[in-house]
């Protein structure tokens, strides 16, 4: 019995698909490895590989035409809900040359139907804690990406972490987006951080350690303590 197959027609520019190449980016395939697999299949399948164009510059080149076309459809195509949440939270992200690092803006926006990335826009890096001037870069950038999605008029909720950038009575990112909109929002401070500045008070009245990063010594050696109480009494319980 003959085994049956499928014929199909590769074209030269079959770089250019948009499926292949929106499948390429969502798991994090390079152009040369694109490249190396399309050969690899087309040379598996005893056909001509030199009639396909592999070149990794054109290959690029594809790719960064084919996903502007793309962020460009799914902007057109995305419809916000009536009432959407925007979140935002700054993170310091390596250049290209590994030594200094940049300040990016994650913002997303969340409804009914979805959460949606609208962009990571660079932020001008300050050394300087507690930057007065910060809040109304993050406002100002927040905003103009709500404009560019068309979902300004929707945002009724702002989600942030509370450093002095976001919770600053006058310049703060909250204050200042508020006054972009032009209307009120309900603030909604991430709960981690609440605890931590409650915990933080807590710390001070009572003179104890400060706390400079995510570990607290004084946790870190009570739940070491009770780790091992713990230990020692399942350890009694199973020799009963």
């Amino acid at each position: 019995m003959a085994k049956e197959g499928v014929l199909i027609f590769v074209p030269h520019d079959i770089l250019k698909s948009k499926e292949l190449v929106s499948y390429s980016v969502r798991n994090n395939i390079s152009t040369t490895q694109l490249n190396t697999i399309v050969y690899s299949f087309v040379s598996a399948c005893g056909r001509d590989t030199s009639k396909l164009n592999l070149s990794a510059r054109t290959t690029h080149r594809y790719r960064a035409s084919i996903m502007s076309e793309l962020s460009l459809k799914n902007k057109d195509d995305w419809h916000p809900s009536d009432k959407v949440l925007v979140h935002w939270d700054g993170k310091l992200m390596d250049t290209l040359d590994s030594i200094s690092t940049d300040d990016h803006l994650p913002i997303l926006v969340s409804g009914d139907n979805s959460t949606k990335l609208v962009g990571v826009p660079p932020l001008p890096h300050s050394n300087q804690k507690g930057d007065p001037h910060k809040g109304d870069v993050i406002s100002t950038a927040t905003k103009q990406l709500l404009m560019d999605w068309k979902c300004e008029e929707n945002v009724v909720e702002m989600l942030f972490d509370t450093t002095p950038s976001n919770t600053a009575q006058k310049a703060g990112a909250c204050v200042s987006l508020k006054k972009e909109l032009g209307r009120a929002l309900f603030w909604f401070a991430c709960q981690r951080h609440v605890g931590e500045v409650i915990l933080s008070a807590c710390w001070d009245c009572l003179k104890m350690e400060g706390s400079s990063g995510p570990t607290i010594m004084l946790f870190k050696r009570e739940c070491s303590v009770a780790g091992v109480a713990l230990g020692r009494k399942y350890a009694s319980d199973v020799r009963i």
